[in-house]
């Protein structure tokens, strides 16, 4: 049975290298075949579904790893329903999830890292 692990992230890919720092450990996790990942973006995180890759710190990361991430995990936007509107990343399948189900997803799992 596979272990679960849940990664958070909050910070404003803007202005903080932790969101991209996030996906990449997501990403590279989710590779191993005893692990469900499922990133989760809250918050300002979901700016790197609105906003161009090269206007975020260390956007040139979220190009390589995002795709990685959406074929052997999960990418759950939290809150209402958000687009993918970067040509990059229009063909990522998006999960929306709500606080309700974020909380119940971090008491069920293995393992939840926050950035």
């Amino acid at each position: 049975m596979k272990r679960t692990v849940l990664v958070i992230t909050e910070s404003d890919p803007r202005k903080s290298g932790r969101t991209a720092e996030a996906v990449r450990i997501a990403a590279g996790l989710s590779t191993h075949e005893q692990l469900a990942v499922t990133l989760c973006l809250k918050g300002s995180a979901r700016e790197v579904f609105q906003t161009s890759p090269e206007d975020l710190v260390d956007g040139v990361h979220l190009n390589d790893y995002l795709p990685v991430l959406a074929e052997s995990g999960t990418i759950g936007i939290v809150g209402g329903p958000t687009e993918a509107r970067n040509e990059n990343f229009d063909s990522l399948k998006l999960e929306c999830i709500s606080e309700d189900e974020l909380e119940k997803r971090i008491s069920s799992s293995d393992r939840a890292i926050r950035f």
